[in-house]
């Protein structure tokens, strides 16, 4: 029931008042209905937060992005408060129609031709009015009697304005009256989570594929120019030619496919077709990541190791020599660049987040946290991938290692097969990697 309060806004000849409806939103319903609604919205309200929340302790981690973990819990929150927005507006949208339905009733004048509306224009007592009410209500018991009138005037005398003053209460239809027509959903990953991992990837220089050719060439300066003091005046000033070779880079194809029955396709539901799609993408993402590693682990080959590589013996003290140490040997490598990411395995992330406090785990020197892959030392970020091998650990810029990939990879890919009535479908994409620049890359670990 809405809540509504009503005044007098004018009399008919025969003394009876017609009345103003005010009120009847939906913030005024009384009852279980608005109970509910409430909780909807306070449901909605606290996967809207939670996400917040997220993106808030990421800010505070130096402003990073979210890590994978992150990402999936996120997700999860956007979905469930997705399908509490229909249920929200469903509910609000039957308020405002038993508002209308309420005010309609309230309105409703008596049938022309028998007296006519007039504003209230005082000299009537509230003793008359009273009386005047009374009959007006003894008249018109019921809102069937007042219909019943208008419609007997309308069969006999033809009265339109009759007819229109017929307000017929629509009846509310739920999903509960028809639950033959509702199909009862799958809730959540019916084939466990579907997602792929890449930091390695995504941390990357990513650089577009070139237009042709599953070989390209990467240029690379191997001799800069020269900038000197000049002697004296009209003396020769320094000099010397620029130099640029050349990197091989070869495109690798991963694909994957599978042939599936036209039947599993147009009857499944959830939908197997998208299923399928949506694994095959995270094994190539999957695969992609190892691949990466592979090709970052042989450009790296050739990189220094610090004089004091860590190990399990190393104290939070030798690590941060070996950072400081790392970052000079980049420094100079790179003509002035200091390292913005340092490349980790699973088994060292374990060794390093060792040296985070157990009960508070911000300090000045490792920043972690057991539940996730965030860490970072000295205020680097630490890039953990499960595909780099056991002990590597090294301090690194990674404008220095490029990853090229088609665009819009995985592509999709599907082709009937009539004789079984089938469907071969299966994605592919193109990927390749290269380190530039061995020096811009510093083993911190002996088994880097």
């Amino acid at each position: 029931m809405f809540k509504h309060r009503n005044k007098i806004i004018g009399y008919l000849p025969n003394g009876c008042p017609v009345r103003e409806i005010a009120g009847g939103s939906p913030d005024h319903v009384d009852g279980a209905p608005a109970d509910y609604m409430s909780r909807l919205v306070r449901e909605f309200d606290s996967h809207t937060e939670a996400m917040q929340e997220l993106v808030e302790r990421a800010a505070g981690d130096g402003g990073r992005l979210l890590t994978a973990d992150e990402e999936a819990e996120v997700k999860r929150h956007e979905e469930a408060g997705k399908s509490l927005a229909p249920q929200i507006e469903r509910w609000k949208n039957i308020q405002q129609t038993r508002t209308q339905v309420t005010r309609t009733r309230e309105l409703l004048p008596v049938a022309s031709g028998r007296v006519e509306f007039t504003p209230a224009a005082g000299g009537m007592s509230q003793v008359e009015r009273t009386a005047n009410e009374a009959a007006f209500r003894k008249v018109y018991r019921t809102a069937g009697a007042f219909l019943r009138d208008d419609a007997l005037r309308r069969g006999r005398s033809k009265d339109a304005a009759a007819g229109e003053r017929i307000v017929r209460a629509l009846e509310h239809m739920l999903t509960s009256d028809t639950p033959g027509l509702l199909p009862v959903p799958f809730v959540g990953d019916l084939l466990g989570r579907i997602s792929a991992v890449r930091p390695l990837v995504e941390s990357s220089n990513r650089q577009p594929l070139p237009a042709s050719g599953m070989q390209f060439k990467r240029p690379v300066i191997t001799q800069h120019t020269e900038v000197d003091v000049q002697v004296t005046e009209k003396t020769e000033v320094a000099s010397q030619k620029m130099t640029v070779g050349s990197l091989p880079v070869d495109l690798e194809t991963l694909a994957g496919a599978v042939n599936m029955s036209i039947q599993e396709i147009e009857r499944s539901d959830p939908s197997a077709l998208d299923l399928v799609f949506q694994d095959l993408a995270a094994q190539y993402g999957k695969r992609t990541e190892l691949r990466a590693a592979a090709m970052y682990v042989e450009g790296t080959d050739t990189s220094a190791t610090v004089d004091d590589p860590i190990d399990e013996t190393s104290t939070a003290e030798e690590i941060r020599q070996a950072l400081y140490e790392a970052s000079g040997l980049i420094y100079a490598a790179t003509d002035g660049t200091f390292p913005n990411v340092i490349y980790a395995s699973m088994d060292m992330w374990a060794l390093i987040g060792r040296y985070s406090r157990a009960i508070n785990p911000q300090d000045r020197d490792v920043l972690s946290s057991p539940d996730s892959l965030t860490l970072s030392i000295a205020g680097i970020p630490v890039v953990v991938s499960p595909a780099l091998p056991a002990g590597t650990l090294d301090a690194a810029r990674s404008s220095y290692f490029e990853t090229y990939e088609q665009p819009g990879a995985p592509v999709e890919l599907r082709a009937l097969e009539v004789s079984v009535l089938g469907w071969e479908v299966g994605v592919y994409g193109m990927f390749a990697g290269v380190v530039t620049d061995a020096g811009a890359f510093v083993h911190l670990a002996a088994g880097s």
